[in-house]
């Protein structure tokens, strides 16, 4: 059987089992894993109910057998005299139940030690089949658990399946406006491109210098402020000569009397 036909086998037979407990088969997936374990599960439990419907039928049987011995034992007793009908009504009772319980122990006669036998063996079959009974419903239980890890499982498959989808679903969307953003960076990019192109080609038709660029400028104004800064000094002193007179002797005149204040000072 393959795994389809186990998985359908299984769903059947899940079925069943809810139905006989009363119980709804709630919703549920199944791994490949756990259709084998429970279609193993369901085979042995079939064959279980398939013994048991056995020994039902075997004892329908054996009571119909009963009754017909019954029926030719009453013809025989008429015949001999000693019918049912020639007994008193509690003799008949007695009889009656002595002949059911014969027949429900399966006794070959109705002697005491028949009848012990009989419910010793009797005794020994029920405490037999509650062992079975017990096993059954503990197969039944470690089923259900089965079933409802199985469950459990599924829901949080299907929870980490739906995280899975919306994280998906937010990365594709991020994606989509990163490949816009993009597209639009390589949109302008050529834009500029094309821009910084026309500008040359103008700039060329007008005689542009390469030499006259913005580096070139500022080494330029470097080199002015180096001229500037170097000015000063020589303007100051150039004031101070420009506070003499013209006349040399004025002149000479005029830088003794500074000499003779510095000393003062």
């Amino acid at each position: 059987m393959d795994s389809q036909e186990q998985r359908e086998y299984v769903e059947k037979w899940l079925v069943k089992v809810f139905e006989n407990a009363g119980e709804k088969l709630p919703e549920y997936e199944l791994s490949g894993h756990d259709v084998t374990k429970l279609y193993e599960m369901a085979q042995k439990q079939v064959a279980k109910e398939r013994r048991a419907e056995i020994l039902i039928e075997d004892m329908k049987q054996k009571a119909k057998e009963y009754r017909a011995e019954g029926k030719r034992l009453e013809s025989v007793l008429d015949e001999a005299g000693c019918s049912v009908k020639h007994l008193s009504a509690e003799a008949v009772r007695h009889v009656a139940t002595l002949a059911t319980i014969a027949n429900t122990l399966n006794l070959k006669d109705c002697s005491s030690t028949s009848f012990c036998l009989a419910i010793t063996e009797l005794t020994r079959k029920r405490a037999e089949n509650e062992l079975k009974l017990k096993e059954a419903e503990r197969d039944v239980e470690l089923l259900k658990e089965d079933i409802r890890r199985a469950i459990l499982r599924s829901t949080n498959h299907k929870r980490l399946l739906k995280e899975v989808s919306d994280e998906n679903l937010s990365r594709e969307s991020l994606l989509k406006e990163k490949q816009k953003e993009t597209a639009f960076l390589e949109q302008k990019s050529e834009q500029y491109q094309a821009m910084i192109t026309s500008i040359k080609e103008e700039l060329k038709e007008n005689g542009y210098d390469p030499t006259i660029s913005h580096q070139s400028l500022l080494q330029d104004a470097k080199e002015l402020k180096e001229l500037q800064d170097q000015l000063v000094p020589l303007k100051a002193e150039l004031a101070s000569y420009q506070d003499l007179p013209p006349d040399l002797d004025l002149a000479r005149l005029k830088i003794e009397e500074k000499r003779k204040e510095l000393a003062s000072h």
